[in-house]
């Protein structure tokens, strides 16, 4: 047997695809949509990744959201971002 290396090139995800995940994943929490349309704003300024946005629904229903003024200030909810 002869073995061989390929490469498959995969184009970026469309940003409204992006956004639909995004916006899937977001609109069940218990938030007002005011503060997720901020979190879907910030997603979409730094072209996240729907795995991305996964993570951080999961990271704000693990939090106290009823103070949301602070909500997206809060040290607990860092994301690191690759400009």
């Amino acid at each position: 047997l002869r073995r061989f290396t390929f490469s498959i090139k995969f184009e970026a995800m469309p940003q409204k695809m992006l956004h639909s995940i995004a916006e899937s994943k977001i609109r069940p929490l218990n938030i007002s949509d005011e503060t997720k349309g901020k979190i879907l704003d910030m997603l979409d300024k730094y072209k996240l990744t729907g795995a991305s946005a996964e993570n951080i629904a999961k990271v704000i229903s693990g939090m106290n959201t009823q103070d949301e003024e602070n909500l997206l200030t809060k040290k607990r909810f860092s994301v690191k971002f690759r400009l």
